[in-house]
């Protein structure tokens, strides 16, 4: 299940799924998506990347804010080592701050 969480960030929901196997769909999927060629309306062409934070129940927490917090922290992990990557939660994660 995939959905918009706001503004440029989306949550996809994998039921059944641990870290390793989220890892590696969500891996192949920015891997697929980085070789798409778009073209802005001035005839510029780009290309895509993403990063992504994951977290799984119950090893990072029970509820969707939790879990939520802890991808989130996951996430900037992943920017802060050059984007274009997937990082996983860690268990004893702080959940304030960055």
């Amino acid at each position: 299940m995939v959905g918009r969480w706001g503004g440029e960030e989306f949550v996809v929901g994998m039921y059944g799924t641990g870290i390793k196997d989220g890892i590696g769909r969500l891996t192949q999927l920015l891997q697929q998506f980085s070789q798409y060629s778009f073209t802005s309306l001035d005839g510029t062409r780009f290309q895509v990347t993403f990063s992504g934070g994951i977290a799984q129940i119950p090893d990072h927490g029970q509820d969707i804010q939790t879990l939520y917090q802890k991808a989130d922290i996951a996430l900037y992990e992943a920017k802060s080592q050059g984007r274009n990557r997937i990082c996983a939660a860690t268990l004893g994660e702080k959940l304030y701050g960055r």
